[in-house]
């Protein structure tokens, strides 16, 4: 027996809607953040693959081909392994706070 929408409230179904939507908002946040780092020159143009791996992940994961997922998996992995690895580099080489700086 299915609840019906004055059981569920208001609450109920805004949990709901964002539950339904995660699907979609993952390869979009993908795509935007993608299109973002390009847009900013905030890294190289070859990280705009999470543009490819945004679009490439919801065709693998609605056709079940192992070849294709295992191509948007790569385009995904690879630029977010250089963003972490570059941000791991970034923040070991800042002075720790509090620290005394030559000038």
């Amino acid at each position: 027996m299915r609840p019906s929408v004055a059981d569920v409230g208001l609450a109920g179904l805004a949990g709901t809607a964002r539950v339904a939507a995660a699907p979609v908002l993952f390869p979009l946040v993908l795509v935007a953040l993608g299109v973002m780092l390009l847009r900013l020159r905030a890294a190289p143009v070859a990280i705009g693959v999470l543009v490819l791996g945004g679009v490439a992940f919801p065709l693998s994961r609605i056709t079940r081909e192992a070849s294709i997922a295992h191509v948007a998996d790569l385009l995904l992995l690879l630029p977010f392994l250089y963003l972490g690895i570059r941000s791991l580099r970034q923040a070991s080489r800042r002075p720790a706070p509090g620290a005394v700086v030559p000038a």
